[in-house]
């Protein structure tokens, strides 16, 4: 299977960098599409209710605002706790990386309970391939890579913008 090189998630945009996978994500990915729950189902209440109100903010937005939406929101969660944060990823069983990483890998359970609250779409534009390949639901990658494979422009142009940072 063919993955899409996976870079940093930076504060200011979420981006497809020239970096390839590492193992710790391929085990991410594996151990979170090993356990079919929904995303959601297994989040705590207090970040259910965040991707709830994700949601409703971005109902009405088009996949560029909707991304920023989710870019301010990765701020927020990276300034949490990283105790909290811990025992919310190990809770939906994905393998911790370091600590660091932490608010990354939280962002990315989270959007990935977002995508399936909003119903899975069409990717239609690149901001909603880049959101769906950040997503730990194979699904979502799935589209977010058939898109790019028919547009490696975009590809080609989001790499080259996450190199520039």
């Amino acid at each position: 299977m063919h993955f899409l090189p996976i870079g940093k998630i930076a504060t200011n945009a979420l981006e497809i960098g020239r970096t390839y996978p590492h193992e710790s994500y391929m085990e991410e990915r594996h151990t979170a599409m090993s356990v079919r729950a929904a995303f959601y189902e297994r989040l705590g209440p207090v970040f259910r209710q965040y991707v709830d109100e994700l949601v409703r903010q971005v109902a009405t937005l088009l996949w560029p605002e909707r991304r920023a939406a989710l870019v301010a929101f990765f701020c927020g969660v990276a300034g949490a706790e990283p105790a909290e944060l811990q025992a919310s990823i190990d809770a939906l069983g994905i393998p911790l990386d370091e600590a660091e990483n932490y608010p990354e890998q939280m962002f990315r359970a989270l959007l990935t309970a977002w995508i399936e609250r909003i119903g899975v779409e069409e990717v239609t534009n690149p901001d909603q391939a880049v959101l769906y390949a950040l997503s730990y639901e194979e699904e979502h990658v799935a589209r977010a890579e058939a898109w790019f494979a028919e547009r490696p422009e975009h590809l080609a142009a989001i790499s080259a913008g996450a190199s520039d940072e």
